[in-house]
């Protein structure tokens, strides 16, 4: 991941880590430094490549139903390599797709780490979900419901909410059933993310810090 140019989110201990919040236009909040897929129609039509093992796509399925509530997402899912050394790797996909991961990626700090790679200053050309099972093997449901939701989201240009309103997308229940999915804002979020005309950027990155290295981003979920 070093070697190659990258933006991700991910979850350490007791902490909320590498935060990028973005400047966005309007009622925009958590928009992640304007990142978003190129559209024509305002709709980003994605194909979510499953590589996670049996236990884990249930949980999978529900975030992308979720997530396809929101009118600015089209989503599919279509089944990966599900293979020890595919999980471990979880390479990025080409096309309009993501790819969705679980393996015990080891003492790492985070339970959940989504990182996408631009084609230009804002524009999402690909992207990853890992979902860390060296802590979440032994976390609650509900938690592991909550590193997907709020990895995949990620993904589509959304950072992170505090507002303690029942969204995966904020850290105040990770361990908590009523913040395993999104809310109101986070859909009315993608909808000014993705509400513009043509394929331009629809909110300017924010000053904010990151980890960036050339066109990749990263995003941690941080154990707590």
């Amino acid at each position: 991941m070093k070697k190659s140019p990258f933006v991700a989110l991910g979850a350490i201990a007791g902490t909320v880590g590498l935060l990028v919040m973005g400047a966005a236009p309007a009622s925009a909040s958590n928009s992640w430094g304007g990142y978003h897929w190129a559209t024509t129609n305002g709709t980003a039509q994605l194909n979510v490549i499953n590589s996670s093992t049996s236990d884990w796509t249930p949980r999978l399925q529900t975030a992308v139903s979720d997530w396809e509530k929101s009118t600015s997402l089209s989503l599919s899912i279509s089944q990966g390599d599900t293979s020890s050394t595919a999980r471990r790797r979880c390479a990025y996909p080409t096309g309009n797709a993501v790819r969705v991961c679980n393996y015990a990626y080891g003492n790492t700090g985070w339970s959940g780490i989504a990182s996408i790679k631009l084609s230009d200053g804002t524009h999402i050309s690909t992207g990853t979900d890992k979902q860390n099972e060296t802590y979440l093997s032994s976390g609650t449901e509900a938690k592991r419901q909550h590193v997907v939701c709020q990895e995949v989201g990620h993904l589509f240009g959304l950072d992170h909410q505090f507002t303690n309103a029942g969204s995966c997308m904020d850290y105040a229940g990770i361990d908590d059933p009523a913040y395993t999915h999104p809310n109101q804002h986070d859909y009315d979020e993608l909808g000014v993310i993705y509400n513009h005309g043509d394929s331009a950027a629809a909110a300017q990155p924010s000053s904010a810090s990151k980890i960036k290295t050339g066109s990749t981003i990263t995003s941690v979920l941080w154990v707590d």
